[in-house]
């Protein structure tokens, strides 16, 4: 099963959302509007879809909103400063805020041994702050996790919805650093 969270209080998210849809996308949970606490709420409602899977796990989550070097929105728009209202995850929050860490734990449950996680905000997996970010989710997840370097491009090209823009890092666990890959959008 595959998950795919959309902050639709942006453009680039609609446009998100609109692609989702129209690949006919099954498992999609779409925030409307900024709101606080959307990290606890994008846990519980994953750990809901998992329930739905046959093996109660989810192979690939997608996350679909703004974001910057080391910083994932969630439920924020286009506001970063909501990260600090659990609108979004941050390197900052996640160093400091254990009860955040143990929240988005709790996905370590429902994530399938095989799986991963897809950041795509744009520039998430940029610099070091990016590939920190990065290694510590995959530490808490246990799976590898992948972000871009730049802007991730939201095109209606017939087989390019889900791919990446530029250079990809790859966060694994248990492994210092990231490896890249390209995406087949080149900017």
């Amino acid at each position: 099963m595959n998950v795919h969270v959309c902050d639709t209080s942006s453009n680039e998210g609609i446009l998100a959302l609109n692609n989702l849809t129209r690949i006919k996308a099954q498992h999609v949970i779409a925030f409307s509007a900024p709101m606080s606490n959307g990290v606890g709420v994008m846990v519980r409602k994953i750990m809901a879809e998992a329930e739905k899977s046959p093996t109660g796990t989810i192979k690939t989550l997608a996350i679909w909103a703004h974001g910057g070097p080391g910083s994932q929105g969630i439920s924020r728009g286009r506001e970063s400063a909501g990260n600090a209202h659990w609108a979004g995850i941050d390197l900052e929050t996640l160093a400091s805020d254990q009860s955040m860490r143990e929240t988005l734990g709790q996905l370590w449950q429902v994530t399938d041994w095989n799986g991963w996680v897809e950041l795509r905000g744009c520039s998430v997996g940029a610099g070091v702050r990016g590939q920190q970010f990065l290694n510590i989710l995959a530490a808490i997840w246990e799976v590898p996790v992948h972000a871009g370097e730049v802007d991730q491009a939201v095109t209606g090209v017939s087989g390019l919805e889900l791919a990446w823009t530029g250079t990809v890092h790859v966060a694994r666990p248990g492994v210092s650093g990231t490896t890249t890959f390209q995406g087949a959008i080149r900017r």
